[in-house]
């Protein structure tokens, strides 16, 4: 039998909410909570990559 298939950013982005929730609470009950902490938890990791790749390019001795 084969595998179901899952996007790149499901494999990229599944990993990332279960290593954050361990590291906090446990999710929220309702579902539209639910969706916001994960909203967040994918924004707060892009983010930090974005913060990240503007201090490896030295882009602030730039400025």
């Amino acid at each position: 039998m084969t595998e179901p298939r899952t996007s790149t950013t499901e494999k990229t982005v599944r990993p990332m909410i279960q290593e954050k929730v361990k590291a906090s609470e446990p999710l929220p009950e309702k579902a539209s909570e639910r969706s916001l902490y994960i909203r967040r938890a994918i924004e707060d990791h892009f983010e930090e990559k974005r913060l990240k790749a503007l201090s490896d390019d030295c882009w602030w001795d730039n400025i």
